[in-house]
């Protein structure tokens, strides 16, 4: 007996029992009681509820046979090309991937041309689901910034509005006027940048059976784009790149800035100490909740050698073994901090470290990653050229959610 037909027949159970009830009171010429009634209301309820159940049964059980049915090579290929003519996103599919990967080992787009997935006259071609995701998970891993932040799909620009104030309620007396208090907003404007990178590759590479054409591609294109981006991620200007986590949405972030004599070096004085510490609780108590510390080598190397006037280590950084078993970072005065080579290396009035809500730095990721296959115009070098290609933009959207860490002027 199948799950749909069990539900039918205690739906119909408790239908029976209902009109048992009415009968009775039509017998005996008289209304339902109060007990009668809930009795009534209580089992017809029921019989709404199994009615959805029904109705989700018999959605699953045609689910299944559809499925049955997509067992058969014809079927599926008829339905990808079908989801394809109605614009439907067919990327996962296994006829998609399968094109792709003959287009990248040979550069020809026929297959996915007749599959109506084509997104450039010139031969460019999104790249299928599931690489997709491989892309974009490769890029958590290469970036630091990117793994922290808040990361967003858009299909097109987009502003921001930007809260600068929030109302401000008083106590008002009877008869009294309220006060005009408005929240006043901002916009930030979000647009594109172009990162590529091109990969070549030897058609003797290619054609070792060793090799994974799609994991070569995504891991040494990603890789390149990482890097890129998560150097503008830290100090981009916003003019023709991201804007960074330093620089953002304008200069109003906060700066603790260190004693004299710690431009090249973090000295080992109370006063450094102090200012470390002062940094750290700068940054407003509602922004705290979740927030990091993004820094450098040299900086958590300098921290590290930081000693007291009887010459032990103030700092002492997390074991390597709790490390590994809890897979959290480090922490510095109890807040988790995260390594990017792209820091300001110790310097005069360089920004060498933030603390913030990275909620708080946004990353918009415009549409799918593309790659572009060449196997012409190296060809007199048996070599096919490969172009990744990803479109973003990032800006800080709340200066109060960061404080950075300044070394002095000398």
């Amino acid at each position: 007996m199948t799950p749909t037909k069990n539900l039918l027949e205690e739906r119909g159970r408790l239908v029976r029992e209902a009109e048992a009830l009415l009968n009775v009171t039509e017998t005996e010429s008289r209304d339902l009681s109060a007990e009668e009634e809930q009795k009534f209301d209580r089992l017809m309820g029921d019989a709404d509820k199994i009615d959805a159940q029904i109705r989700a049964s018999q959605r699953r059980e045609r689910v299944a046979a559809a499925a049955v049915d997509l067992e058969k090579p014809v079927q599926r290929l008829a339905m990808a090309y079908a989801k394809a003519a109605d614009g439907v996103d067919i990327r996962g599919t296994e006829e998609y991937q399968k094109a792709f990967r003959h287009y990248l080992k040979s550069g020809d787009g026929s297959e996915m041309r007749a599959m109506s997935i084509a997104t450039d006259a010139n031969g460019g071609y999104t790249v299928p689901e599931t690489v997709e995701n491989r892309v974009v998970e490769k890029l958590r891993q290469s970036s630091v910034i990117r793994g922290i932040a808040r990361v967003t799909q858009t299909p097109d620009d987009r502003k921001i509005p930007i809260q600068n104030a929030i109302p401000t309620a008083a106590i008002i007396g009877e008869g009294a006027t309220i006060t005009a208090s408005d929240a006043t907003f901002t916009q930030l404007s979000i647009g594109a940048w172009k990162y590529g990178v091109r990969v070549v590759a030897s058609r003797e590479l290619l054609a070792d059976s060793g090799i994974n054409l799609e994991e070569y591609v995504i891991r040494t294109g990603s890789e390149a784009i990482a890097r890129a981006q998560d150097a503008h991620f830290w100090d981009g200007t916003g003019s023709s790149q991201p804007r960074g986590v330093i620089n953002g949405a304008g200069s109003a972030i906060t700066a603790v800035t260190l004693p004299t004599g710690n431009a090249t070096a973090i000295a080992s004085t109370n006063a450094t100490i102090d200012k470390i510490v002062e940094w750290v609780y700068t940054l407003p108590v509602q922004y705290r909740m979740g927030a990091a510390i993004v820094t450098s080598d040299e900086v958590l190397m300098n921290l590290r050698k930081l000693k007291d006037g009887n010459g032990n280590y103030i700092w002492v950084p997390n074991p390597i073994e709790q490390m590994m078993a809890s897979g959290s970072p480090g922490t510095i005065l109890g807040k988790p901090y995260y390594i990017s080579e792209y820091v300001d290396a110790m310097a005069g009035n360089k920004h060498v470290a933030v603390y913030g809500n990275f909620n708080y730095y946004e990353i918009y990721d415009r549409g799918p990653t593309e790659i572009v296959v060449d196997p012409y115009t190296l060809s007199d070098k048996w070599q096919i050229q490969m172009m990744v290609v990803r479109r973003t933009d990032a800006t800080r959207t709340l200066d109060e959610a960061f404080v950075t860490l300044k070394t002095s002027a000398s």
